[in-house]
């Protein structure tokens, strides 16, 4: 199904965008103002993430990757729902966890795609 593909694909991008926030504070983005720009949207774009992803899975029924991308899923879910307590916690405390936690998402997306394949 062509919709499941472009949802798939737009998660992909949606996902590598997430990862590249850290772009933000180092000099390549001082010397390149769109960067900045473009990256400043990070928690929408996770939004939009679990959305695309969950409308990816509900389109791409039962095929032999549904339980990683399950994992992987609710792992976002989990990141996205923890970003609620952000402002309770320490700064160093919430980037370690918000790392942690991205780092488990990635590695489950890699797993998804690997079983996928």
């Amino acid at each position: 199904m062509i919709l499941e593909k472009l949802l798939a694909a737009l998660s992909m991008v949606l996902l590598v965008v997430c990862m590249l926030a850290p772009l933000r504070k180092q000099p390549f983005a001082d010397r390149h103002p769109w960067v900045k720009k473009a990256l400043r949207f990070h928690t929408l774009y996770g939004w939009l993430l679990l959305a695309a992803a969950l409308a990816h899975g509900i389109l791409a029924g039962k095929q032999p990757g549904m339980m990683t991308g399950k994992l992987a899923w609710m792992a976002l879910l989990l990141l996205l729902v923890l970003t609620l307590l952000r402002k309770r916690m320490k700064t160093s405390a919430w980037v370690l966890l918000h790392r942690v936690c991205s780092v488990a998402v990635c590695v489950l997306v890699l797993l998804h795609i690997i079983v996928r394949i």
